[in-house]
């Protein structure tokens, strides 16, 4: 029995691959067909390709779009091999490097962490857009999703003490400050019955995850 993984193994076994390679900045694809043993994704590996990300992927949306594709060459090599009674010489990986990722849930562990800096946000952020719900905090003591951002340096934050606040709407969009020098554009405030309440949001509120709720994620 083989097992298809999207990873380059043994580094990051597990599940919610494309996510974790989002949040991690892994710009390096990578389709593989491996044995499977008694242990999480440590058989043996039969076949692999690799590729350079595309810079259009951003979002998971666009991961699945790609890995899809990649995979369908991956799966066509092997078939081809087959047929052709072409035998797989295995490849053992090696127990002295690698690491493992859990399972992620947007209800559990979207929660965005306003202290970890501008980059670290935006990465988190896009780690939980299209298809999922999108990452999670309070403004106004309502939980809402934020989807649709990226990082913008032409407005600048002096002071962590600014971390979360709205500096300005555009309308379409807001600007809010970081604990850092680059602040984030936001398109989608999005509330629980899924409607983007952008236009709601006002200069000077503050979106902000209690401790609790990041230590339950």
């Amino acid at each position: 029995i083989i097992n298809f993984h999207c990873t380059r193994l043994p580094f990051d076994k597990g599940g919610a691959n494309i996510s974790w390679k989002i949040i991690n900045g892994d710009r390096i694809d990578n389709q593989l067909a491996h044995v499977i043993n008694d242990k999480i994704d440590e058989g043996e590996i039969l076949i692999n390709l690799k590729s350079l990300i595309p810079h259009n992927c951003k979002i998971p949306s666009d991961f699945i779009n790609y890995q899809n594709l990649q995979f369908i060459k991956l799966y066509t090599k092997l078939i081809l091999n087959l047929k052709n009674n072409k035998s797989f010489p295995l490849y053992k990986q090696p127990n002295y490097i690698g690491n493992y990722n859990p399972r992620l849930s947007t209800k559990i562990s979207s929660w965005i962490d306003w202290d970890t800096g501008s980059l670290n946000i935006i990465k988190f952020i896009n780690a939980f857009d299209d298809p999922y719900d999108g990452a999670k905090t309070l403004v106004n003591n309502k939980e809402v999703f934020i989807k649709s951002a990226q990082l913008h340096g032409g407005d600048l934050s002096s002071h962590p003490f600014k971390k979360g606040i709205v500096a300005r709407h555009d309308k379409e969009w807001i600007v809010v400050n970081t604990s850092d020098a680059l602040s984030i554009v936001i398109e989608k405030v999005i509330d629980k019955s899924k409607k983007n309440i952008i236009k709601n949001i006002k200069e000077g509120d503050r979106f902000n995850t209690p401790k609790k709720f990041l230590d339950y994620a």
